[in-house]
């Protein structure tokens, strides 16, 4: 692996090893069953990553505000809301979360492509330090060609996500599920390898271009995949011929 790839790689200290390589094991099947299959359950995995987002934030209202009120009540609530708001507009929710996808991917092959050897130093924030001037820190820390070729990925991953999802939205939601668990399956999968089988790490190949070829490769097979075998909707013409067509059927005998 490349040291672009490895700075994702977490220390793990070693008491805990074995049970974070088994969650990331885990996860990396959820993320191999999201890969394949995501796009057929997309309405119920929205809705439920919608609940949960709802009770998380519900829970957290009563201090915001101020507000002597039990918690629970504010995450049944905020759960309730967001899952039913998740459930009808999954569409704009899988829309939005491949715009975001599409960007990180096309930063991070503009990072494989044009900095495939720097390694990030995070700059360090203090109490007193303003968001804006971390960020300003922060994009000074990036590599020089990456400062110019990040934000063009990000635009193309924003250009192609919104052709795809206005022109093709069958096939958009395809992606979505498609990245998202490649994410998950490599990711947490490397995680895990790197606390089972580490030596298996250094089988994957280290040109930037062939790893991309080879993500490009499997996210387009994933894609593919889910495309076929997500249900089409029937057109409405269709579907009331089918209903109408037994009585006229009747009316003839």
């Amino acid at each position: 692996m490349t040291p672009t790839l490895q700075q994702f790689l977490p220390s793990i200290p070693a008491e805990s090893a074995a049970a974070i390589g088994w969650i990331a094991s885990a996860g990396a099947l959820i993320g191999l069953a999201l890969w394949l299959f995501g796009s057929r359950f997309s309405r119920q995995l929205v809705a439920l990553v919608a609940v949960a987002a709802g009770a998380a934030l519900g829970l957290q209202v009563p201090r915001w505000i101020g507000v002597t009120i039990a918690s629970w009540s504010t995450a049944t609530v905020g759960a309730l809301i967001l899952g039913v708001i998740g459930y009808i507009f999954h569409k704009g929710f899988v829309r939005i979360g491949l715009a975001i996808l599409l960007a990180a991917w096309g930063i991070f092959a503009a990072w494989l492509l044009y900095a495939p050897d720097s390694k990030l130093k995070l700059p360090t924030r203090g109490d007193s330090t303003k968001l804006w001037d971390y960020a300003l820190q922060f994009w000074n820390a990036l590599p020089p060609d990456l400062r110019i070729s990040a934000p063009l990925g990000a635009g193309a991953g924003l250009l192609i996500a919104s052709i795809l999802a206005f022109l093709l939205p069958r096939l958009a939601i395809s992606l979505f599920y498609s990245l998202i668990g490649f994410c998950l399956m490599t990711g947490l999968g490397f995680l895990s390898l790197s606390q089972f089988r580490p030596q298996l790490l250094s089988t994957f190949p280290n040109e930037p271009r062939t790893q991309l070829i080879s993500m490009a490769v499997a996210i387009a097979f994933g894609t593919l995949l889910q495309w076929w075998l997500h249900p089409r909707p029937r057109p409405a013409a269709q579907s009331g011929n089918s209903q109408n067509q037994p009585s006229a059927d009747k009316g003839k005998g």
